[in-house]
């Protein structure tokens, strides 16, 4: 076999090697990626959860702006009854509820009320 014959051989198996490898990457890169916006659609909808729960605890409870409830006096607004356990961040962060003029937030980066 000649050199330029051996070479295009060694390319064909290097090819045949490595496309199904980088297709491999691509998708375990896109299934990251597609979990992260899974979490953090999760989280804003834990957000906006606390966030009607506080207007309603404010509501009933005729609470000023600069009031802040606790997770304990929110708990009967969860949709579940009194013994409602709270939202958690699936990624693991830690909600701030905040006063009746703020937003809650996560600690979580990009997770957060629009």
């Amino acid at each position: 076999m000649s050199k330029i014959k051996i070479a295009v051989l060694c390319a064909i198996i290097i090819f045949a090697l490595a496309t199904p490898f980088a297709v491999r990457q691509y998708k375990i890169k896109q299934l990251r990626r597609q979990k992260e916006i899974e979490h953090a659609n999760a989280c804003n909808n834990n957000l906006r959860l606390l966030d009607s729960s506080k207007q309603q605890w404010a509501l009933e409870h005729k609470k000023q702006k600069t009031d802040t409830p606790t997770m304990e006096e929110l708990r009967p607004y969860f949709g579940q009854g009194p013994n409602a356990i709270a939202p958690a961040c699936p990624d693991g962060g830690v909600y701030m509820i905040g006063s009746l003029g703020e937003k809650p937030t996560c600690s979580v980066p990009g997770h957060f009320l629009p």
